[in-house]
């Protein structure tokens, strides 16, 4: 088997861009509860009533009643004008790339309703929050949104290749942050089950389409011989390279 044979974009299986699913009406009423709750906010059946009817009039999507976000919109404007705000922002913007030497990233910035809020990853919690604090005073809203602005995420193959004990998997590395993560197998008598995952960015992204043609390598216990070869993310059957 050569190193690398020619790779055909058509071997490359690229997963179809589907639409979220639109959360039921009990769905929505319990993720509407659950994050008022953690907020500290009163929950009854009428308050949930007001604002889901309020989204659905496309008038607003939080999780605040109309008097809630009126008093908070109040607090916010009377401590902070639109020239603070912009300031703040500017700041914030040029400060992003230090803070990442500091362990702080930066995922989502800017005005809503519970006024300037930054959305931040860092491994450190308490730290971040101090550092950011010195920085931006107490203005800005902080939300912790873990501990790193990377995951690894299964991810589907097409087709694979295999020499003696070595499998090579191909598959299509997105073009928005995405990086090549590793791989697993599980091997038993009539099948290998391999698991392909790859690095992703949590937090905003970029909607380049397109992908990069890539590939993957591991190796067997033993030779693959007849053996199928699975995709654990879509636990389908994948063909062999000069099938696909």
């Amino acid at each position: 088997m050569s190193d690398w044979p020619p790779l055909d974009r058509k071997s490359v299986y690229v997963p179809p861009v589907l639409p979220p699913a639109r959360p039921s009406a009990l769905e929505a009423r319990a993720e509407l509860a659950s994050a008022r709750v953690r907020q500290g906010l009163p929950v009854s059946e009428e308050v949930l009533t007001e604002i889901l009817r309020s989204r659905g009039s496309g008038a607003e999507s939080g999780i605040f009643t109309a008097a809630e976000r009126r008093e908070i919109e109040s607090d916010h404007h009377t401590t902070a004008t639109e020239h603070d705000l912009r300031d703040l922002q500017e700041r914030v913007h040029k400060q992003s790339d230090d803070l990442k030497a500091h362990g702080i990233f930066l995922s989502r910035t800017g005005v809503g309703v519970e006024g300037f809020k930054i959305d931040y990853q860092a491994w450190d919690p308490e730290a971040a929050e101090k550092t950011l604090r010195e920085r931006f005073g107490d203005m800005p809203v902080l939300h912790w949104r873990g501990a790193s602005n990377h995951t690894f995420k299964p991810f589907p193959f097409g087709s694979w290749l295999a020499q003696d004990r070595r499998l090579v998997l191909f598959y299509g590395l997105p073009h928005n942050g995405e990086a090549p993560g590793s791989c697993q197998a599980f091997e038993d008598e009539t099948s290998v089950v391999v698991s392909l995952t790859i690095k992703d960015r949590l937090g905003a992204k970029t909607l380049i389409g397109g992908f990069t043609p890539s590939h993957a390598r591991i190796e067997l216990s033993q030779q693959l011989d007849n053996r199928i070869v699975i995709d654990a993310s879509a636990n389908r059957a994948r063909p062999h390279w000069t099938r696909a």
